[in-house]
């Protein structure tokens, strides 16, 4: 490999880094923008609403930390894939993600079987006739 191939892919990757950080950012603010206090929407779940039940869920969650301290300690939580435990259920996500992650691939690879087997013969079917019912159907479906 040359050397401008290098500085191109080093500089491709802190671009990515820099935009996978914004992204990160991003989500992290735009969850602590949202109206109310996430502890007592929590407690009100759970027909609970006294101060130290609160007070629990805050600790329980971080959220009784400053906000550029629960920042970082998304962002290390990420870094680390520990995604931590679901707000509603209690849960670790990686537990709720697997239970739920076969019933989505089956859906996923349907779909996409399904979309092979219904595109390619149509898109060949439009290209031997350009401008024909099906072609001018499809292009104004699209």
């Amino acid at each position: 490999m040359n050397l401008e191939r290098i500085q191109f892919l080093f500089w491709r990757l802190v671009k990515s880094l820099a935009v996978l950080l914004a992204v990160i950012v991003l989500n992290f603010t735009i969850l602590r923008l949202a109206p109310g206090d996430p502890a007592l929407v929590l407690a009100g779940e759970q027909g609970a609403a006294d101060v130290a039940f609160v007070d629990q869920i805050r600790k329980d969650f971080g959220l009784d930390r400053s906000i550029p301290e629960q920042l970082g300690i998304y962002i290390r939580s990420l870094a680390t894939l520990d995604l931590g435990l679901s707000f509603r259920e209690r849960r670790p996500i990686w537990d709720i993600i697997s239970e739920r992650l076969p019933a989505t691939l089956l859906l996923t690879v349907t779909a996409f079987i399904l979309s092979l087997l219904i595109g390619i013969p149509l898109g060949a079917i439009a290209a031997k006739r350009p401008h024909g019912p099906l072609d001018v159907f499809l292009t104004t479906v699209s």
